[in-house]
Order: C-alpha cells, then sequence, then structure tokens
C-alpha cells in the first residue's frame, strides 16, 4: 500500500546565543533604491530575529551596498554574509564582510557578485562577543546576535544616478543646476 509522505523544509540554519548582553542595536544600509534602517534596545531572546519579511535593502549588479552596524553592550566582532545561491547555506564564499578587530560600530560595503540573478536573498548579520572575526553564521555563541533580513537584486536603473551636482545663480526665483 502506497501513500504520500509530507516533508517540511525549515529553511536557512537557525542560529543561536544564550545571552543578549551584546547584540545589534542598529543595522542600516545606503546606496541601495530600499535600504534598511533598523534599531532595538536589546538583544533578541535566544539570540536570534528574522526580520526578512520587514527589512530589505534593494540594489543592482556594479553599485555599492553601504552598511553600517552598531552593537549594544562591550565591543564585538561583526560579520555579513548573503546567501546568493539560494541554497539555504551560508558558504565562506558568501561572507560578504567580517570585523578584524572589536568594535562598537563598522560601516563597509560591499558589492553583488557578477550573474547574480535578479531575485530576493537571505542576509545575515551577525554580532559576536567571543570574537573580532565571526565565522559561522550559523553557530551556537555564548553571547551575541543574529539577524536576518532580505537583500532584493534589481535590475539597473535606465540611467545612472546623477553625480557632481552643482547648484549656480540661486535666487528667490531662479537657479541653474548641472549634474554628471
Amino acid at each position: 500500500m502506497g501513500g504520500w509522505v509530507t516533508v517540511a523544509f525549515s529553511g536557512d540554519c537557525v542560529p543561536s546565543s544564550i545571552g543578549q548582553a551584546s547584540w545589534i542595536s542598529s543595522c542600516s544600509t545606503t546606496g541601495g533604491s530600499v535600504n534598511i534602517s533598523h534599531t532595538a534596545a536589546s538583544g533578541t531572546p535566544g539570540g536570534y530575529s528574522n526580520l526578512a519579511a520587514t527589512n530589505t535593502v534593494s540594489n543592482y549588479i556594479g553599485n555599492l551596498t553601504n552598511f553600517s552596524i552598531t552593537s549594544g553592550g562591550p565591543t564585538v566582532g561583526n560579520a555579513i554574509w548573503v546567501d546568493w545561491n539560494n541554497n539555504m547555506v551560508f558558504e565562506t564564499t558568501e561572507k560578504m564582510f567580517v570585523t578584524n578587530t572589536f568594535v562598537t560600530t563598522t560601516t563597509g560595503n560591499f558589492n553583488i557578485p557578477a550573474g547574480t540573478p535578479f531575485g530576493n536573498y537571505r542576509m545575515r548579520v551577525v554580532t559576536d562577543y567571543n570574537t573580532s572575526t565571526p565565522s559561522d553564521p550559523c553557530g551556537n555563541i555564548s553571547r551575541g546576535e543574529f539577524k536576518d533580513c532580505t537583500f532584493a537584486v534589481e535590475a539597473p536603473p535606465f540611467c545612472d544616478r546623477p553625480t557632481n551636482l552643482i547648484n549656480n545663480n540661486i535666487s528667490s526665483t531662479t537657479a541653474s543646476h548641472s549634474w554628471t
């Protein structure tokens, strides 16, 4: 006698942290057509937050994604992974940023890998009190936090964003503007 078996897949690994005295108090991006601006006054119980439904950064290949991460509590290490191949595994090659010293706030940027198809990808931001160079996006750590967001790869705009904006001859009724 045959039958159907239902199998449920849980998705990306679910990391955890025993203590939340170190957490991601602020995570933001700039440079995308849509950016993240997330803040938290304290750590999440268990050390993991899936914010993918409410926190999305959208950008296109060739345009830098700038970010800033601020951690609550003492200095920590930070890292960012993006699951570019959507296989539900954060591979070493998908680590887009990692600190090399303990910090409270860190900034940086990264590019979308060439050839990445348009679509949504899981981005994981990690803060870890125990190491200045977090290396396990799926770990069970003693003190820190993991937050997932969505990274949307989109088509580039029809024309590039203007640069070198210059305003001249400004009066109460007229102005001259030029840009590249």
